[in-house]
């Protein structure tokens, strides 16, 4: 009987310290990364991140995009607002007369075009205010297809959405409206 009164303590100290310590069992937090990588034709994707950020909205995404001609997030942006997610974008002066910033127009969805900066390079989405994606990948055909780039997605983190919301809330304050839709 001393024996196992003796392994029992033992494991029950190597529970309590490990508890101590910060460790946690699995749990179904645990099964949603709080942070996502892709790299260009990786597993997954540059474009599966965006993909995965987009399709993760609920309420808002605000979006600041250099290059906007990738299709396929051009169609998870009009599903998501599908969804009743509230979207805003601000482009690049190079995407001022673009069919992606057409279609943003004709869909209803907030748009601006930033002619403040030389360049506009930011890459990057506000999701719910809890979230970010940025990174190297511009949100275009050549970048999914032919570029090394790189996208990171961390979810959970209101403090650093705030960041990237308040970067974004400075380009758009003096960017000139797409099609005379202002964005949210």
């Amino acid at each position: 009987m001393n024996k196992y009164k003796t392994i029992s303590i033992v494991v029950l100290s190597f529970m309590l310290f490990g508890m101590a310590m910060g460790v946690k069992s699995a749990s179904a937090d645990d099964a949603v990364p709080p942070v996502l990588v892709g790299f260009s034709r990786g597993e997954p994707s540059a474009k599966d991140i965006v993909l995965q950020a987009i399709a993760d909205a609920q309420v808002s995404i605000y979006m600041a995009a250099y290059q906007f001609t990738q299709d396929d997030i051009v169609g998870a942006l009009l599903g998501a607002q599908k969804r009743g997610v509230k979207i805003a974008v601000v482009l690049d002066k190079t995407q001022a007369h673009g069919a992606v910033q057409a279609e943003l127009v004709r869909s209803g969805i907030g748009c601006a075009i930033d002619h403040r900066h030389k360049i506009m390079h930011h890459k990057f989405l506000v999701v719910d205010m809890t979230s970010v994606e940025t990174g190297s990948f511009n949100y275009s055909e050549s970048a999914d297809k032919a570029n090394a780039e790189n996208a990171i997605y961390i979810r959970g983190s209101p403090s650093l959405a705030a960041k990237y919301k308040a970067q974004w809330e400075d380009v758009n304050r003096k960017a000139l409206l797409c099609g005379g839709v202002r964005p949210i």
